[in-house]
């Protein structure tokens, strides 16, 4: 009876471990510039301009990435909080004229690929493959660049959540 009992509990804390750790979304492919070390309280603000193919993704990739790295104490020059939930500029806008234009000192960007709906839907907002980079705008050096895979396709406010604290981690 023991030996039972002890075997359902060692099922049950790697279930329980396993929950957890599925829960990290770690970087398929991580590049840290050696400048970006000791950035985080120069950067001043970040304009966040995405560049996929679907301006819905974009639009609310820009969202979740302004509010994740907002939650960090990051300063947002674009969008800010009047900008959420509104049209922003067309596809084809150039992302660094964007954040020179807004006064932005570093420039997050990047693309979102979705998974195809599934049969019954009609679109999906879970993201299959995700490359963001922050770019120091007057220098025009990319100092991090993160490429998420997951196994299976996430939110994405969990991939904001992650490259929020990857960046936050790598200008410390």
């Amino acid at each position: 009876m023991k030996k039972a009992c002890a075997v359902v509990l060692c099922l049950a804390l790697s279930g329980l471990v396993s929950l957890v750790l599925a829960d990290k979304l770690e970087p398929s492919v991580e590049f840290v510039h050696e400048d970006a070390k000791g950035k985080l309280d120069m950067i001043g603000e970040v304009a966040i301009v995405m560049t996929g193919n679907d301006p819905f993704i974009n639009r609310i990739m820009e969202d979740v990435l302004a509010i994740s790295l907002m939650s960090s104490g990051v300063k947002i020059a674009y969008p800010d909080e009047t900008h959420f939930g509104k049209p922003r500029p067309e596809q084809g806008t150039d992302p660094m004229q964007i954040a020179m234009s807004v006064g932005a000192n570093v420039l997050v960007t990047g693309m979102a690929v979705t998974e195809p709906p599934g049969e019954w839907q009609f679109r999906t907002v879970k993201v299959s493959i995700a490359s963001l980079s922050l770019i120091d705008v007057p220098q025009d050096k990319t100092l991090i660049w993160v490429l998420y895979e997951p196994e299976k396709a996430t939110t994405s406010s969990k991939i904001a959540r992650a490259f929020a604290k990857v960046m936050v981690e790598s200008l410390k």
